[in-house]
Order: C-alpha cells, then structure tokens, then sequence
C-alpha cells in the first residue's frame, strides 16, 4: 500500500481479493475522504437508454466500452502517457451501479473534460446539456505542460476543420464492419470462440470510435457558445426561441427517417380495408402469417422496416437484456396493432423560420456578427444531427454484442453451467470473458438475483452524492411547485390545452391518447405510438439535444423539458395550458 501510494503520489484506496494463494488487485483509486469534495453520480442522461433496473452484464459492458473508447480518444488527441495513466482512474469510472441502475459520475467526467482545451467551459455545460442541475467539481491537480497542451489544441483543432473526412471515415468502416458481422452465424458456437468474437467486435468498432466522442465534445462546445451568444445579442429579446426555432427540420436525421417510416405503415393499415380489419381482429402470429401470404408486398415493407431498424425497441435498447424487433419481430407486429387502433395520422405543422433572414435582416451591417453568427448556427444544426446518428450507430454496435451474449447464454444453458435461460446476464463482463471461472457461476448468479429482487423493491432518486464511501440521496433535483404555474424549459413551439396523461410503467398502451398532453419523467425512444397521439408532451427530465426533442420538433408535437416537481402536483384527467416556447405551464380548473 505504501509502495503504491508513492507510485500515485497520492492516499489510496485498495480493493483486493485473495485466491488460490494470488492477490488480485480489484481497485485502485485515490482516497477522498478529508477532503471538501464529493463524487455526484446522476441518470439523467442514462435513463433513456437504461430505465429502471438494469442487470450487471449491461451496467458492466457500458464501463469498459466508456473505457476503452475514451482511452482510445486519448491516444488519438495525443496526450502523453504519464497524463493518461494519471486520468486511468477516471475513465474507468465514468459510469457504474447504484442499486441496480446505471448512472453516470458526473464528476469524472468533468474532470477528465476539463484538461482539453476549451475544456473549462465545457465541463461547466456538461450538466446543462445532459439535461440535469449544476454539478460542482474541482480539477484535477495533475496539470500538463503548455507544450502538451498546445498539442492537443493544434489536434482538436485538425479534427475541427477536416471533421467531415473523419466522419466519412468512420461511417465507410463501420459500415463495413457491421454488414460483415450482421451477417456471422454466433449459433453453436463455443463459450470461447464467441469471447473471441467479442473482442473482434470491440476492437473492430468499439476501437474506433473517434468521430462520434469528437463529435460529443464539439458540440458541447458551439452549442453553449451560440446560446451564450444569442443570450447577449438583440436577438434574445426579439426571438426568445431562437435557439430552439433553428433546430426545425435539420434533414438527414436516422431518427426522423425512422419516424417517418413508422407514420407510412400505420397510414397503410388505416388506408386498406383488409389489413386494417387484419390488424384490429387478429393477434400478431395471424397477421404476419396473412400477410406474407395475402399482402406480401406489405408483409416486405414490414420486413424492411425491422431490417433497418429493428435494432431500436420500445425501451432500454442498450441493455443486453432487451429483446428487440429483429430478436421477435412479431413485438413489432403487436406495436403496430396497438398504434393502428389509435388515431396516429399526425400532420406536421409547418415551421417557417429562416435564421439567415434574421441574421441578415438584425446585422445588416455588422457583417462580422453575421458571419460569427452563421457558422456557429449551421455547425450547430450539423453537429446535433451527427449526434443523433451516431447515437442509433452506437445502438446497432450494442445489438451485435447483445447477439454475441446471447449465444454465450444458450451454450452455458447446454453445458448446464447455468440453470436457467438469462442467467448470464446477471454475471458481469469480466466474469463472462474468464472462460476460467465458469464453476463458479452458478453461485455468484445466486447472489446477485437476491441482490436485484432487493434493488426492485427500492425507490432511487435521480442524483447520488458520494463522499468517501458515503452515498446519500440529492434530493433538491426535485424541486416543489407553489402556485398554479410551472416554469420547465421550452423546447418545441406551440401553445397547447389537454387533458393530462401521466406516462409510466403502468400505462396501457391500447388506450388512445389522442389529444392528451403526456406528462412522463422522461421519454423513451420507442415510444413512437404516443408521439404521434399526443398535442403536447412535457417531460420533468431531458435536455434540447435528446431523441425525443430532435423528433417532436420535426414532427411539430409542443414539448417541454425540466419541469421539476410537476408529477407532485397533477393527476391523470387534470386540464393544463402549455407553451412549446417559453415553457409555461398553467395548471386549470377548467377550460377557459
């Protein structure tokens, strides 16, 4: 212990276990405790792809692909050796478990931000982007030279201004990589030669992730430069919703082209006499069996759809225990039948704003402002849009490795090395991979299921503080309403009056919601039935940058982020105003 705090230069804290007469070092982080710092651990940002309980082999493969993508980010910018290792700490803990959910620690990624240039602006926009409240940190000691980091400045820089060919060469290979595995046959093969598989996975893909993490730490920085810009001009009082009116029909978005090839086959169901009735009377077996006989050009769309698409689900799309459209398409069927019942046929409202109208019309003859303004607009709109697509690429990555897991399960259930179907996923990566351990599994399964009937019976909250190894609930993340207005964050235009429906996991889904005003602690993105039902959405987490405010803008649906406590005050069949752009809310008696 001695020896290796000398090492770190730092008080340590070790996690070790003793087998077979060996010392396996588990942990080695710097100590915390006496000093006025706390770790913040928050799911806002990881509960749309992760809700509620999420099982070890998921929580596990997120922190080492954070590990090693962001490793492997540091070797690109060039930063020195000595540096990373001092940063190892971090990036290993950027993520983790609390009671059985995936949160991600705020301050290790702060910290690691902060050391790149523009990084103590962007570690400070971090939370804000995320969606969630301020979160406070102090930087990292361990400073680097001014040579080092001119370099990373003149990389980033680089990467900055020939980002689109670093774009083209990131789409070409994983492109490439995916279509080739899509296509491998895992079945009947061994519990090694699919850990092998994985590695190939991860090293061919998950090792190559640059253009999107560029991508991340870019946007972060245009996006609060261009607010911070609008906030001090004119055109914060004459356009109050410039920033969000900007980002109406970017173009070119995955999820929108999803969106709008949902809204064409639900159009097709309630345009055909004999599919619709098809869909309104039969179960889902019936359906696609009639229809690949009787409407077989139909029955292909469908087929195409999940083809394209299928790797995205109703919810948690990046847990491995999620089963998606192309594991059962026939849950694709059922969510087709379930949103065919409903009136879903939305028209978009048309959005007219022209930003370079008004930039031109505002600084007619400041053309420097209107240039300064114009490059940080367009790279805005260009940035979101990559994020969002880089963000379902992330997903098809997940669903070869959930492919891979998947196999690894059935060949343990036939060697009988687990008990039942699923087990596996109670066992973490690592424990996965040491093809060695394999006796052990059944016993460490066993803990950890009476662990997790434990984690659903308790009630988590949205922030984690951690001091030393205190962890406490932040509970001022929610914050009560006085008075009959709510102030959340405006994030879609439109003024809208409905009927409340609170989104949860006791919702039915058959029930139509044509009208309504859902109400939910945050939107999944599978939740494609209910967009197009609704008049207005309000979410009490979320941030402008998510998958359901990139689609409710497209698809013209009055949205509102961050309204803090609104869930306390209202109740299923309650009447609210809402306004998309200022995000007011107006909690009715009655309708005026």
């Amino acid at each position: 212990t001695k020896a290796l705090s000398l090492l770190k230069k730092q008080p340590i804290d070790i996690e070790f276990t003793i087998a077979d007469g060996i010392i396996y070092w588990l942990q080695i982080r710097p100590i915390t405790t006496g000093k006025n710092e706390s770790i913040i651990w928050d799911n806002t940002a990881s509960e749309g792809n992760y809700p509620g309980i999420t099982l070890p082999l998921s929580i596990s493969m997120t922190v080492n692909s954070m590990y090693k993508v962001y490793k492997n980010m540091t070797i690109f910018l060039g930063m020195p050796k000595k540096q990373f290792l001092k940063n190892e700490y971090l990036l290993k803990n950027m993520s983790g478990e609390i009671n059985g959910a995936l949160y991600y620690n705020v301050t290790a990624w702060q910290k690691l931000i902060y050391q790149l240039p523009f990084g103590k602006k962007a570690s400070k926009a971090l939370p804000k982007m995320w969606g969630m409240k301020d979160a406070v940190f102090y930087p990292e000691k361990n400073s680097m030279s001014k040579f080092t980091k001119a370099k990373l400045f003149l990389r980033l820089l680089v990467s900055f201004l020939f980002f689109k060919k670093l774009k083209k060469k990131y789409i070409t290979n994983f492109n490439k990589v995916h279509s080739y595995y899509d296509t491998v046959d895992f079945k009947h093969k061994s519990h090694d030669e699919l850990i092998n598989s994985y590695f190939s996975i991860e090293n061919d893909l998950g090792g190559n992730w640059e253009a999107p993490m560029l991508n991340g730490f870019f946007t972060i920085i245009i996006f609060s430069s261009l607010k911070k810009c609008v906030h001090h001009s004119r055109l914060h009082s004459k356009y109050p919703n410039f920033i969000n009116d900007i980002l109406f029909s970017q173009g070119q978005v995955i999820s929108v082209l999803i969106i709008n090839e949902f809204q064409s086959l639900i159009e097709q169901i309630e345009n055909n006499q004999l599919i619709n009735k098809l869909f309104k009377e039969s179960e889902p077996l019936e359906i696609i069996k009639v229809l690949k006989i009787e409407h077989n050009d139909f029955y292909n769309k469908i087929n195409n759809y999940i083809i394209k698409y299928g790797d995205r689900c109703e919810e948690g799309e990046l847990k491995i225990e999620t089963i998606n459209y192309k594991e059962n398409p026939l849950s694709f069927i059922l969510f087709l039948k379930k949103c065919s019942l409903n009136d879903v046929n939305r028209k978009r409202q048309k959005i007219n704003f022209n930003y370079k109208d008004i930039l031109k019309k505002e600084y007619k003859y400041n053309l420097v402002k209107r240039i300064v303004f114009t490059v940080l607009v367009r790279q805005t709109i260009d940035r979101i849009r990559d994020r969002e697509n880089f963000k379902f690429m992330r997903t098809n990555f997940f669903n070869l490795v959930r492919k891979v897991f998947r196999e690894v399960d059935a060949d343990l259930l036939t060697k009988k090395i687990i008990q039942h179907k699923g087990d596996s996923l109670y066992l973490k990566l690592e424990e996965i991979l040491n093809t060695t351990k394999t006796d052990d599994y059944n016993n460490i399964i066993s803990k950890r299921k009476e662990e997790y009937t434990n984690y659903r019976l308790m009630e988590r909250v949205n922030r984690y503080i951690q001091s030393g190894q205190d962890l406490r609930p932040d509970l001022s993340c929610d914050i009560p309403i006085n008075g009959l207005t709510v102030l959340g964050t405006g994030c879609c235009s439109g003024i809208v009056k409905g009927e409340v429906k609170i989104i949860d996991d006791n919702i039915n889904e058959t029930e139509n919601y044509t009208g309504k005003i859902l109400i939910a602690n945050y939107f999944e993105p599978g939740k494609l039935g209910l967009l197009f039902q609704a008049s207005g959405l309000i979410s009490v987490r979320g941030n402008l940058l998510s998958h359901t405010s990139i689609v409710c803008r497209e698809m013209g649906i009055p949205y509102i982020i961050g309204a803090k406590g609104l869930l306390s005050k209202v109740k299923n069949g309650d009447l609210i105003e809402m306004d998309g752009a200022s995000g007011k809310i107006k909690l009715l008696l009655e309708y005026e």
